[in-house]
């Protein structure tokens, strides 16, 4: 245990030791933390064709689920930044913890982004210097994933995504309305083209922006 020893009466050494075993409690639970949710649920790689391109993707399966005997399930596609990757947005956001719950049980889904990048329009990278079409990539990503056995309810469909992948599920709120139900996104902000333009309140799905 940490001594308690009143901040004014401490000593340069008496407080480094303490800011270390602070340092050391803190590391110990969040290492604790991140093992008990790698426990839980199953996490796969896949990766498919779209049109020319192999893309790849990481998908999260509740720990309860049975297969494809497990009736039909919501799924959320979270989707990382620029330069970043499906590893680095599951750490961040966390969401199979959250959809490993009870209440929840979701399947959850990390694309990968050609060149850790995706065409969110004017950004970012070598997808939207390509035009690559990232709307065909995740419209196809949700038959592949029921391709898999994951029986899915394709009638709550949603997406989220931080920085370049808060623009992507933007986008995918207005040309991807037909498949995506709602979208939520973080420290992203609209940065489209194309078809955006004319979209209106009237197709496109819900939206919760976090800037």
């Amino acid at each position: 245990p940490i001594p308690c020893v009143p901040w004014q009466s401490q000593t340069s050494g008496q407080y480094q030791r303490r800011v270390h075993g602070i340092m050391k409690l803190f590391l110990l639970a969040l290492l604790a933390s991140t093992a008990l949710a790698q426990q839980a649920g199953s996490i796969t790689g896949h990766s498919f064709r779209v049109g020319l391109r192999t893309r790849e993707f990481d998908l999260f399966t509740p720990s309860s689920w049975a297969g494809p005997l497990s009736p039909a399930r919501a799924l959320v596609i979270d989707i990382h930044g620029y330069t970043s990757s499906p590893v680095g947005q599951r750490l961040s956001s966390r969401s199979n913890t959250l959809a490993d719950r009870p209440n929840f049980q979701w399947a959850v889904a990390y694309p990968r982004g050609l060149k850790a990048s995706f065409n969110a329009g004017a950004c970012c990278g070598q997808s939207s210097s390509s035009s690559v079409d990232d709307v065909r990539f995740f419209r196809e990503l949700v038959g592949e994933i029921s391709s898999l056995g994951v029986t899915i309810d394709t009638n709550n469909v949603f997406a989220m995504g931080m920085s370049n992948g808060a623009m992507m599920s933007q986008r995918l709120s207005c040309e991807g309305a037909d498949f995506i139900r709602a979208v939520g996104s973080n420290a992203g902000r609209r940065s489209f083209g194309g078809d955006f333009r004319t979209c209106t309140t009237n197709n496109r799905s819900s939206e919760w922006l976090v800037e």
